[in-house]
């Protein structure tokens, strides 16, 4: 090869060099954005991951509070239902007594009547009967 060639190719070589380089320099900013746009799109991942969880415990959070009330306004309900079953439906107690209840009531129900009963409260006047005594000498009236 003559010296004149060895510069053409050397030059030519050159001349790639610098188009493969300014080549590989846009390539590497454009690499360089890209990655920027990733880490910027990871933080904003990132940041949405920690509003996401951090709304989840809240939630989580309202609603144990919310099951704990529920729970509480339960229990609450139940005593309440109990209360008046006992008001409505009272406890049935073995009674060992075995006179009728019923006739005791009607007992007492006429005893008021009768106390109410204004010709109960005036002084007895009665005709006087004869009274026979029986003697076994006599018979005498009086």
């Amino acid at each position: 090869m003559t010296q004149q060639e060895n510069r053409k190719e050397s030059t030519r070589s050159w001349a790639q060099l610098e188009i493969d380089n300014a080549y590989l320099k846009q390539q590497n900013e454009l690499l360089n954005k890209e990655l920027s746009f990733a880490r910027y799109t990871i933080n904003a991942l990132k940041n949405i991951t920690l509003q996401k969880e951090n709304t989840l415990n809240e939630t989580r959070q309202e609603l144990e509070r919310a099951l704990q009330h529920i729970q509480l306004l339960s229990y609450s309900l139940k005593q309440y239902q109990n209360r008046n079953s006992l008001l409505v439906n009272p406890t049935l107690i073995q009674d060992n007594d075995l006179s009728d209840d019923l006739s005791e009531e009607d007992d007492i129900v006429d005893q008021q009547k009768r106390s109410l009963n204004i010709m109960s409260k005036l002084p007895l006047r009665h005709k006087q009967q004869q009274q026979v005594f029986v003697n076994n000498d006599m018979m005498t009236n009086f």
